[in-house]
């Protein structure tokens, strides 16, 4: 009997609690929803993703590529690599350089070829991390191509003491004629660029100034770095000289001088400049001739400088000077 009342009791607070449960369930909707959110919390504080703590995920390296496409021996390559991260955490890219057997080349972001040869292959490794976790190795093969001509020497070819007026011509050697490629030229007397052909007229240009030739290679997909010659200077040559004299006195109220000079080259161009004398002088720049009929107010003693100058301003200068008198009054008529 007490094993029946003791069942009949067990009974009741197992269907007791059933109710209790279906009443909760009923009381408060949709309240399991949040029960089962509150979970995490109630077993311990939830993971931050996008913090590097367990719980967030590693970055991916999605491509990785280099430049130039066409790499060569003797050239720089920069890797760079495209990565994501499900936490948008920063990451970092770590590229390692290795050779086709696996043997350590360098390491960071570029890598210098010189010493390599055409063909040799390259493996190029980057592992992207968050600071907390790490992507897999990604690697890519990278062959190098042959190698591109390249420029020797750049040198001025003139004439034995050139002087203004030489034709100077580029000498260009290259470490391969039978690549398609252009040779770009660029002369230089100071910065101002005076051609750029694989000859140059030095006609305009002035007696020791300092010449430069400047040249590269252009080829389909790019242009090398200048190569400079050594500086080449004009030989100074002889200025013109004023080989006449001027006369004394005026004819005619006229003073009339024809200017003529020696030791002028004909590409010199020589010019003739009145540098001082009275109001009204003139010269035919070209010609030489000079005149000047002096006015009435214009008496007494005159200083005159006048100068013959080649296209370089070198030259000479002749100064003398005039006398001017009141004229004589007329005859007195008796």
């Amino acid at each position: 009997m007490d094993g029946s009342i003791l069942r009949r009791a067990s009974a009741r607070r197992l269907v007791a609690g059933i109710a209790t449960t279906t009443l909760l369930l009923i009381g408060c909707g949709d309240a399991d929803q949040a029960d089962r959110e509150r979970v995490p919390t109630m077993l311990g504080t939830s993971t931050a993703a996008g913090e590097g703590r367990p719980g967030g995920s590693a970055p991916e390296i999605e491509d990785l590529s280099w430049t130039p496409r066409q790499p060569m021996p003797g050239r720089m390559l920069e890797a760079e690599a495209r990565v994501s991260d499900p936490d948008g955490d920063p990451t970092d890219v770590t590229y390692r350089w290795l050779s086709s057997d696996g043997r350590p080349l360098g390491e960071g972001r570029r890598f210098d070829t010189t010493g390599l040869e055409s063909g040799d292959m390259l493996e190029l490794v980057a592992v992207a991390s968050d600071g907390a976790r790490e992507s897999d190795p990604f690697s890519v093969e990278i062959e190098l191509g042959e190698q591109a001509a390249a420029i020797e020497l750049v040198a001025i070819e003139a004439p034995e003491d050139a002087r203004p007026g030489a034709v100077l011509e580029a000498v260009v050697e290259t470490t391969d004629e039978s690549q398609s490629f252009e040779v770009l030229y660029e002369w230089r007397v100071g910065n101002e660029v005076v051609g750029e052909d694989d000859e140059l007229d030095t006609t305009e240009i002035a007696p020791g100034l300092p010449i430069v030739l400047s040249a590269r290679l252009e080829f389909e997909d790019r242009v090398t770095r200048p190569v400079r010659s050594r500086p080449l200077s004009l030989a100074a040559q002889g200025g013109p000289e004023i080989a006449s004299s001027p006369p004394q006195e005026l004819k005619g109220g006229l003073f009339r001088y024809q200017m003529r000079v020696s030791g002028a080259s004909p590409e010199a161009g020589v010019r003739f400049v009145v540098a001082d004398g009275p109001e009204g002088m003139t010269v035919d720049a070209g010609r030489g001739l000079v005149e000047w009929r002096p006015t009435a107010q214009q008496r007494g003693r005159f200083e005159i400088e006048l100068q013959a100058l080649d296209r370089w301003g070198s030259g000479a200068a002749q100064r003398f000077s005039i006398e001017v008198d009141d004229p004589a009054p007329p005859a007195r008529i008796r």
